[in-house]
């Protein structure tokens, strides 16, 4: 009883991520940075899917990154697994539009005293970063639906 629901809740259809591919600007679609992102879960889930003919629509790339339905595929461990009503368990859009950058530069530390009795120097090396979306509209994100 619990499996049925399990697999209820990992729900998505090749038809919802074509969908979600074509809800962003046709201009953002070939964008050199177009393609979806999703976690392992969600893309192992995406890699079962087939068209109509029966072959896969999500093709392994050796040497180059894999894609789905033509459009490259970035795996990232820190989104939502898939589930009933999860927001952001996949994304499509130009994965560039994202831009990450130092804020406050590079702080370098040492200190004698720490294992002075090992006549040893330790060095602390902190950097933060931040990051944002320049162009909202580039990406967009996968609601799980219900079977």
């Amino acid at each position: 009883h619990l499996s049925i629901r399990r697999q209820r809740q990992m729900c998505i259809r090749d038809s919802n991520l074509i969908d979600l591919a074509y809800s962003v600007d046709g201009a953002v679609r070939r964008l050199p940075g177009a393609g979806f992102m999703a976690n392992g879960q969600t893309i192992g889930v995406m890699r079962k899917l087939k068209d109509t003919a029966g072959n896969y629509l999500y093709q392994v790339g050796v040497g180059y990154p894999d894609t789905f339905a033509g459009f490259r595929v970035v795996e990232n461990p820190h989104l939502p697994a898939l589930g009933t009503g999860v927001v952001g368990a996949a994304l499509f859009g130009d994965l560039n539009s994202y831009k990450v950058r130092v804020a406050g530069g590079l702080q370098v530390s040492s200190s004698q005293d720490y294992a002075f009795n090992e006549d040893l120097t330790t060095w602390r090396f902190l950097i933060r970063l931040d990051g944002n979306l320049t162009h909202s509209a580039h990406i967009k994100t996968f609601a799980g639906a219900a079977s």
